[in-house]
């Protein structure tokens, strides 16, 4: 199976898993982005790399980020996520 014979939409996935590696999503939606990353390779192909850079950031910074440049960050991925899956409708 190649990365791309799910057969599955995986924009969505796409632009959430920054949201499963860094914890920033509840319960349910977590169980959801799994289920579908556990049947995709793709996806999971995907959440490898996404680990992988989060755990260069990690290793590279000394200190954390302070919560305000955090939300920054998070508000500005999503305004991206959402221009990029507006734009494809």
């Amino acid at each position: 199976m190649s990365r791309n014979d799910c057969n599955c939409d995986c924009a969505e996935v796409y632009a959430s898993v920054y949201e499963l590696v860094y914890g920033r999503c509840d319960e349910s939606r977590r169980a959801a982005l799994v289920a579908h990353i556990d049947n995709c390779p793709g996806c999971l192909e995907k959440l490898g790399i996404e680990k992988q850079v989060a755990r260069l950031i990690k290793r590279s910074c000394c200190e954390p980020a302070p919560a305000h440049l955090k939300e920054r960050i998070v508000v500005r991925l999503r305004v991206h996520t959402t221009t990029i899956r507006h734009s494809r409708d």
